[in-house]
């Protein structure tokens, strides 16, 4: 596994939540960072506040040519790329009649094709100096798919079946994949959403923290909390009805049935629904 003092890492989705805590934590460790998101000035808005050498980039991870030439504008201006965080990602839950067409196709383009278009974007290069890490975020819902997240939950299950066979692919080429599996993590993504009664909600700044320690232990996997782990394992040995038991019991069932509209307005304004 790379240092993180000195690596240049790409963050994708790092302005805010999980991405913005993971650039404050690896800027603490001496990493150089390019700050990617959909929105340029705030990418590099945010760049000029972290403690360290940074850069901000515009792009829409959906576009695979644009994601090749972000990469070479990061290679242009800081160098060679170690590690890549895909986290750049949209949540739209709530019945499955609710969510239109376009909303469907909007979240595999960004939750699944976009980190494909990361890993195609940054392989050459990886490949040429002889490796490097891509770090993909999926989800706890990609190991225990829950009601009223179908299809969320369909293209982290991508993400986690990509991270695990791009393993064992591209191993011989150096590029190492680690996965994060957070369970509820407070941010914008999760607004209205009510907490669960188990597993425990966990902040951005764990995810970052764990996310971290992952890639400084060389670790495949990561889950936060560490129960998710567990409970992953578990959950494809449990009969249905216990499963349906054991939801009702840690209010998983409806968890994303019962969103505040309100308080949800301005993600689902501000992510294009």
């Amino acid at each position: 596994m790379p240092e993180l003092s000195g690596s240049v890492i790409v963050i994708t989705g790092a302005v805010r939540g999980i991405g913005r805590c993971c650039a404050e934590a690896m800027a603490q460790k001496g990493a150089r960072l390019a700050i990617v998101d959909l929105d340029a000035d705030a990418a590099k808005a945010c760049a000029g506040e972290l403690s360290c050498e940074a850069q901000g980039f515009g792009l829409d991870i959906r576009d695979a040519d644009a994601f090749r030439s972000c990469i070479s504008a990061v290679e242009s201006t800081l160098g060679s790329i170690q590690v890549l965080v895909n986290n750049a990602g949209v949540m739209h839950v709530g019945p499955l009649d609710t969510l239109s067409a376009d909303v469907e196709h909007r979240m595999v383009q960004t939750n699944l094709l976009g980190i494909l278009n990361g890993v195609h974007a940054v392989r050459p290069s990886m490949r040429t100096q002889g490796g490097g890490l891509i770090v993909n975020l999926a989800s706890l819902v990609a190991r225990i798919p829950l009601p009223y997240t179908a299809a969320y939950s369909a293209t982290k299950a991508g993400v986690a079946g990509l991270t695990e066979a791009l393993r064992h692919e591209l191993h011989d080429e150096g590029i190492r994949f680690m996965g994060v599996y957070p369970g509820y993590v407070r941010t914008e993504l999760t607004s209205g959403v009510p907490l669960p009664r188990f597993p425990r909600a966990v902040t951005p700044e764990q995810v970052a923290a764990g996310l971290v320690r992952g890639i400084e232990k060389g670790r495949a996997s990561v889950y936060v909390p560490a129960s998710g782990r567990y409970m992953s394992l578990l959950r494809p040995v449990l009969p249905f009805r216990i499963t349906r038991f054991i939801g009702g019991l840690t209010g998983t069932m409806e968890l994303f049935n019962q969103i505040d509209e309100k308080e949800r307005a301005h993600y689902r304004t501000r992510t294009g629904r």
